[in-house]
């Protein structure tokens, strides 16, 4: 459930830079901290370089406004003003990979009400184009980006809070995804073994 007396207030993105010298104790050692508005209710921040420049940027998942916040690094610490995005229901975590095979850093968001994810296609220069929904389980509540089947292109994996399963959706690394399914989460008893010496000299 969303809390939502939080909507019409301004949500910051706080970048904490860490001073320090190798002649200096450990007491000497301090951070600084500069704060950037983002969207509304941030939920997760992921760094990632999105317009190559060998800077990182920053991505917010904002729960609260159904977008992400794009903040162009400069390279040295300081961050240009956000660009929102539009994304699901309820952005709650982000990954980032090229997943339409152009080179080019995509997004990617999982939306805790709608229950899908978004990919939002990379124009290569930190900007983004409109997303694209996917159905995955229900409630996810983070999503990661990675080759599960060692072809080159990148797959997405969702932990979904609801329904207690995780989503997989194989990508076919020209933007789409060609197939999604799920895999129940159970626990299990895991027996406990402990060392017995026996007659025979085996261990149990």
């Amino acid at each position: 459930m969303r809390l939502m007396h939080c909507l019409g207030t301004t949500a910051f993105v706080s970048v904490l830079t860490l001073w320090f010298s190798s002649e200096l104790s450990a007491q000497d050692i301090f951070f600084t901290r500069s704060d950037y508005p983002a969207g509304d209710g941030p939920h997760s921040v992921f760094p990632v370089d999105l317009n190559e420049d060998g800077y990182d940027d920053l991505v917010t998942a904002n729960f609260l406004s159904d977008n992400v916040s794009v903040l162009l690094g400069n390279g040295d610490g300081t961050f240009q003003t956000s660009i929102e995005y539009g994304a699901g229901d309820a952005p709650i975590s982000t990954s980032s990979a090229d997943f339409t095979g152009d080179s080019n850093k995509d997004l990617v968001v999982a939306n805790q009400d709608s229950g899908t994810v978004s990919i939002l296609p990379g124009n290569g220069d930190g900007s983004f184009q409109n997303p694209i929904s996917y159905d995955v389980g229900d409630s996810p509540i983070f999503v990661f980006a990675i080759d599960l089947d060692d072809d080159g292109c990148h797959d997405l994996i969702t932990a979904n809070s609801v329904s207690d399963d995780v989503s997989i959706l194989i990508g076919n690394g020209d933007g789409p995804f060609k197939t999604r399914f799920g895999m129940r989460l159970a626990t299990i008893q895991v027996p406990f073994f402990r060392s017995i010496s026996t007659e025979t000299g085996l261990e149990i």
